[in-house]
């Protein structure tokens, strides 16, 4: 009798057993099916972006950023799934590359728009001045933070643009600062200030190669020579003293002025 209730009890035990493995084979299934379904329709192409609008561009060639976009957009993640997914699309990366590609883009912002829409707005460089090597380098446009963006043609003078001939053994590297901040504030200022004064007119830059001397050439051809870290209100202030002063009588034949030893002022005039 007893064995026959053992028994029965182990029967019971198998079945409850096969039920439940049943029931978790069902689930599993099911939950297998459910989210396979979700994610072939999260993929599915009713969430694929295109439309695409992007605002910002000037100096970067239009066609070469929608090629840059649709290249993107036609990614594959882990070459199966579609990047142009609402879903998988990264816009933080697609911002960067974009930065990276284009030399005269110094940032973009991405924002996607469900379910099928993404926007791009780009703010370029902004072309202040020119900075030219005496190397072969060639000369590039900079912004106003003298950040070198992009090759430009070494025809200008600062009568267009502020012209700024670096004599220095450095490489430029594109969008990188190439110029102290020290330096940016003295060549705006002298920039700015001398189409305000008929003695000076217009003026292009010279770094030296061995020191900070600038190198400060006027329209009419003489120079004032100053100190990258000098204040470019007290070397204004000292140009002008110089200016009515002993040299006012003698400006045609001046060849510069050295305004790099404080108050002690030096000038040479022509023969």
């Amino acid at each position: 009798m007893a064995n026959i209730k053992k028994g029965y009890i182990e029967s019971q035990k198998k079945k409850r057993h096969k039920a439940r493995v049943r029931r978790l084979t069902i689930i599993v299934i099911a939950s297998v099916v459910v989210l396979v379904g979700a994610g072939v329709y999260v993929l599915s192409d009713r969430f694929y972006i295109v439309d695409v609008s992007v605002d910002g561009v000037v100096r970067t060639p239009r066609e070469d950023v929608d090629l840059y976009l649709a290249e993107w957009l036609g990614q594959k993640k882990w070459g199966i799934l579609p990047v142009r997914s609402y879903w998988l699309l990264s816009r933080d990366k697609l911002a960067s590359g974009l930065a990276s590609a284009f030399p005269t883009i110094e940032r973009a912002e991405v924002a996607t728009e469900f379910p099928r829409a993404l926007k791009v707005t780009i703010k370029e460089y902004s072309g202040w001045g020119v900075l030219c090597r005496t190397s072969d380098e060639g000369c590039f446009w900079i912004d106003r933070a003298g950040v070198a963006f992009e090759a430009a043609p070494a025809g200008f003078s600062g009568t267009i643009v502020p012209k700024i001939t670096d004599e220095r053994e450095r490489t430029v590297v594109l969008k990188e600062q190439q110029l102290s901040s020290e330096m940016m504030r003295l060549i705006t200022f002298f920039n700015e200030k001398a189409p305000e004064d008929p003695r000076i007119q217009s003026v292009e830059f010279t770094i030296a190669r061995t020191d900070e001397t600038i190198r400060i050439k006027t329209r009419a051809g003489w120079e004032i020579l100053v100190l990258e870290k000098t204040s470019p209100e007290y070397v204004w202030s000292n140009l002008d003293t110089a200016l009515v002063g002993d040299i006012k009588d003698n400006i045609s034949r001046l060849e510069y002025i050295d305004l790099r030893f404080g108050n002690k002022l030096f000038y040479k005039l022509r023969e």
